[in-house]
């Protein structure tokens, strides 16, 4: 009778991860979606207007020392 119950309980632990990776899957797919539709939204308003963000002078000197001291 142990036996059983621990199989039992052993077989539904398996099903529950199964559930929840399936759930975990199919949020990620509706996230990605929300975010496609989201863009797509903006994209639509303003066609073929494309912003270039700028870096700081800072950010540009930090960089430029970062690549100097990687080379060596």
């Amino acid at each position: 009778m142990g036996d059983k119950q621990i199989s039992r309980e052993a077989e539904q632990v398996k099903k529950d991860l199964l559930v929840e990776k399936y759930k975990t899957a199919l949020k990620k797919v509706q996230f990605v979606n929300e975010i496609k539709t989201g863009l797509g939204k903006d994209i639509k308003k303003n066609p073929g207007k494309a912003k270039f963000i700028k870096k700081t002078r800072y950010e540009r000197f930090k960089l430029a020392l970062k690549n100097i001291f990687t080379k060596f």
